[in-house]
Order: structure tokens, then C-alpha cells, then sequence
């Protein structure tokens, strides 16, 4: 996404540079799909808050809240970066007016 772009007001939405990538994770059965969705979803989250579109951010963050925390259940693994999912998750959500989910 040029952020030149949406500095100027020219485009409030992502360029469709992550959709490619996006259709083929969803459809691969590799073992590391979830990492790359999670990054992919986590640059789609960022790009839509930047942009001040704060529903479409919140729907990026609550995706990539439930790949991080199915892989933690998976491993039965409790630290620090799930403390950090939640909080992410939070701000998305108070961004997006939903203060009593915050």
C-alpha cells in the first residue's frame, strides 16, 4: 500500500496486493499457512486502521485474534504474547466505538 496514497485521501482501501497471497494460504495445507495468514491479516489490520477505517481493522485484528489463539491452545502455551493478542484486540475494538468489548 503506498502510503503516500492514503496520507492524500486518494484510496481508503488496500490495494489488493495481499489478496493473492491471501487465497492461496486459505487453500494450502502447509504446515506454516497459519504464520502467514497471521502476518497477512495483522498488515490488513494495520493498513485499515491507518486509513482510519477502524470496522474493517477490528474485523483483521478479531481474525487474527483466533489463528494466534489456536495455535497457543494447540501448544497448551500460556506467555506474554497472548497478553499482547488481547490487548491488540482491545484497541481494534475502542478504535471501532466498541468500548464495553475493549
Amino acid at each position: 500500500m503506498d502510503r503516500y496514497q492514503i496520507e492524500r485521501g486518494r484510496t481508503r482501501d488496500p490495494d489488493g496486493l495481499f489478496e493473492a497471497p491471501l487465497n492461496i494460504c486459505e487453500k494450502s495445507g502447509h504446515p506454516n499457512k497459519d504464520a502467514l495468514l497471521l502476518d497477512i491479516h495483522f498488515c490488513l489490520g494495520a493498513i485499515t486502521a491507518y486509513s482510519n477505517r477502524h470496522a474493517a481493522s477490528r474485523e483483521q485484528e478479531e481474525t487474527s485474534f483466533a489463528i494466534q489463539t489456536k495455535a497457543y491452545e494447540e501448544l497448551r502455551r500460556i506467555d506474554e504474547r497472548l497478553a499482547m493478542i488481547y490487548a491488540e484486540l482491545a484497541i481494534s475494538r475502542i478504535q471501532d466505538g466498541r468500548y464495553d468489548e475493549g
